[in-house]
């Protein structure tokens, strides 16, 4: 009996001993894998990556412990490349191996986006239906939609430049549900007759993003049992719940349920999911609905990221914006905007696009890979199974690579076609300037219609806007803007900021105007789900309300004047008509004329303006662009909301009108101002 007991627990011990060397293995770096920083008993680095900006720490890393580092998450193992040699090698020729994505319950617990992002028969349908549409023999297709959606974002820019943050996501957001979907967005928060908008579109996006950051979800994957803990305990699992609601609601119901619609009734568009549907590209309706939400998302928050990083850098950088406005006016001149005709023959231009994705990449560490088969790089073991992530802020910010690769120089695309430093090879295999679109078989498909749109739109506002710091009215000198203050996530952009935007003069304000009306007609066809209102507010016409944009058409000094409060607004929903008072804001003025004399520079007290930009003033509406029916019975309608500057009595604050109005002043108590008018209608 004690021998048997004494063998039961030599027994015992030994598994004992056994297991405590198999767990003290747990989150153990190999000494063939990588290096990287130390690990902990059976975590491993899981507390070590941060998440949020978890690049930034992969970079610290990658100076200590060179371009290649790994880190262990319990049993998993993760590596991080760095640099531009092990991107290329391990992503770009050997992609074969490394073209799988990562398992993430949370994903497929949001959508089926993990089922089509891992290589699968869905993965393979998407990426085939994305090349058909995508693909560079077909980016020629879209340049006229191109064109005239970044006319559209001129325009809106011109009348509201602070609204540029909105405006430019609804730039890309529209482009992308016009071809996947065969309707525009042509307002941020308006929403259509299905209920879509684009304000709705990007709280979605961002939610999903949120999870697919390095570092943000909880580690389901290395603790499969916390996807059985209730909804109640979890916030992650309400969340995605949550998410794959409005993901359906948004993709299924509201866009691909219009597609249907439209096919039902034989309204055909040409769009792409027009396309999907009746060829039977994929297998059912939620199927259908996530591959067109998938170019929705892909090509939405990044093109805006980078637009809006490109007004960070104009704001930044005034001296790089005078030199492409130089290029600009002698290439282009001042009697039209930029066309994609144009672009081969402004390399600052394209330099200073190639320098807005080095110095802010919009996806700092890619998206994961993983490893299929074991591989080896430069003598270190990187074992099938493994999550491999490119860090694009360190290949770019790589400082044995570039001069100074923290300044914004787009110089240096000029002088190296590759930016890099002078004498280091131009040959494609050893660089190139697309890993902000990813590598190897997963590289992103839309790449060459998305650096069409950000190419065509930077050249159009540098050729036509300056851009500045806003002032502080209580302190009188400039917001300060960071260059840094970048919000979290798997697509990362500029935290809202402060700046000006404004024409470079009145003769690109008239050629914007012109040539958003050539491009109304052919925006048109692909706004019929679009309400009366929307569409209104997208053209300038609806009654003068707040936020409205009017031109003042008197001497006072003021060009350009945006309505704060319509006064005295118990009819028409406080909205202005002719005769109607407003306050506004002077969003433009003349320049005050400055002389030279002996005494230096100096203001002179002839023809000083009146009225200054910012100044708070009240006006007359004179003319507006919304239709309104006469007593007579007759209809009249302007090309512009304009006004007249008024006193606190009433009285004109100019002495002359330039422009015509509409003879409803006088019945409405102003025949002071018609009579001053050169035309009355």
């Amino acid at each position: 009996m004690t021998v048997v007991s004494n063998t039961i627990y030599a027994g015992v011990a030994v598994l004992a001993i056994a297991l405590l060397y198999r767990l003290s293995q747990v989150g153990k770096r190999d000494k063939s894998l990588p290096p990287g920083p130390p690990t902990r008993l059976i975590v491993g680095n899981l507390f070590d990556i941060p998440p949020r900006y978890a690049h930034l720490k992969f970079t610290e890393w990658s100076k200590q412990y060179g371009p290649v580092i790994s880190c262990k998450l319990f049993g998993s193992t993760m590596v991080v490349l760095n640099d531009a040699d092990s991107v290329m090698e391990l992503m770009d020729k050997r992609s074969g191996s490394s073209s799988d994505r990562p398992p993430s319950y949370i994903n497929s617990e949001a959508s089926l986006e993990d089922t089509m992002l891992r290589i699968s028969s869905r993965s393979v349908l998407m990426r085939k239906i994305y090349n058909t549409s995508l693909a560079q023999r077909r980016v020629p297709d879209y340049v006229p939609l191109q064109n005239a959606e970044a006319v559209a974002t001129m325009r809106n820019v011109l009348h509201d430049p602070d609204n540029f943050y909105e405006e430019l996501r609804r730039l890309s957001c529209s482009l992308a549900l016009t071809i996947a979907f065969g309707k525009r967005a042509p307002t941020f928060s308006g929403k259509d007759s299905t209920g879509f908008s684009v304000s709705h579109f990007y709280h979605v996006a961002h939610a999903f993003n949120f999870f697919l950051e390095v570092g943000a979800a909880p580690p389901l994957d290395l603790f499969p049992i916390l996807k059985y803990v209730p909804a109640a305990f979890a916030t992650w699992k309400r969340e995605a719940i949550q998410l794959r609601r409005d993901m359906q609601q948004l993709y299924r119901t509201m866009l691909l349920g219009e597609v249907n619609a439209r096919l039902d009734k034989g309204q055909s568009n040409g769009c792409w999911m027009e396309s999907v549907i009746q060829r039977n590209e994929a297998s059912d309706d939620l199927m259908k609905a996530w591959v067109g939400g998938g170019m929705m998302e892909a090509g939405s928050d990044t093109t805006s990221s980078v637009l809006l990083t490109f007004v960070l850098a104009a704001v930044l950088h005034p001296d790089k914006v005078a030199k492409a406005q130089a290029e600009l006016d002698a290439a282009v001149g001042s009697d039209r905007s930029p066309k994609f005709e144009d672009l081969e023959s402004l390399p600052y231009c394209k330099a200073f696009v190639l320098e807005v994705m080095r110095w802010r990449p919009i996806l700092p560490a890619g998206v994961p890979h993983l490893t299929s088969k074991d591989e080896v790089y430069n003598g270190m073991l990187i074992p099938a199974g493994t999550v491999m992530v490119q860090n694009t802020w360190a290949v770019l910010h790589d400082p044995a690579k570039y001069d100074h690769p923290e300044r914004f120089m787009p110089e240096r695309f000029l002088e190296h076609k590759y930016g890099l430093k002078k004498g280091m090879p131009e040959d494609p295999s050893s660089f190139r300037n697309t890993f902000g679109y990813g590598a190897g078989r997963r590289i992103c498909v839309g790449l060459y219609f998305a650096e069409n749109t950000i190419k065509v739109m930077v050249s159009k506002m540098l050729w036509a806007y300056n851009f500045g710091h806003k002032i502080d009215a209580k302190t009188g000198k400039p917001i300060h803007v960071r260059d840094d203050d970048f919000h979290p996530g798997h697509i990362t952009a500029p935290e809202p900021f402060q700046c000006t935007i404004t024409p470079r003069s009145e003769a690109y304000v008239r050629i914007i105007e012109e040539e958003f009306k050539e491009a109304t007609p052919f925006l048109a066809q692909y706004e019929k789900s679009v309400t009366a209102c929307d569409y209104r507010r997208a053209q300038g016409c609806t009654m003068i309300g707040l936020k409205a944009i009017m031109n003042v058409i008197d001497n006072s000094g003021a060009i350009v004047a945006e309505c704060v409060h319509v006064l005295k607004h118990k009819t028409n929903h406080g909205h202005a008509r002719v005769g109607d008072v407003v306050v506004c804001v002077v969003q433009r003025a003349r320049p005050i004329p400055i002389i030279t004399g002996p005494a230096g520079p100096q203001t002179t007290a002839l023809n000083v303006p009146k009225v200054r930009k910012g100044e708070v003033r009240r006006a007359v509406v004179v003319r507006t662009k919304k239709e309104e029916q006469r007593p007579d019975g007759s209809v009249i309608r302007f090309d512009d909301n304009a006004a007249v500057l008024i006193d606190k009595k009433g009285e004109m604050i100019g002495t002359r009108v330039g422009g015509v109005v509409s003879a409803d002043l006088r019945r409405r108590g102003w025949g002071k101002i018609a009579a001053l008018a050169p035309k009355v209608v």
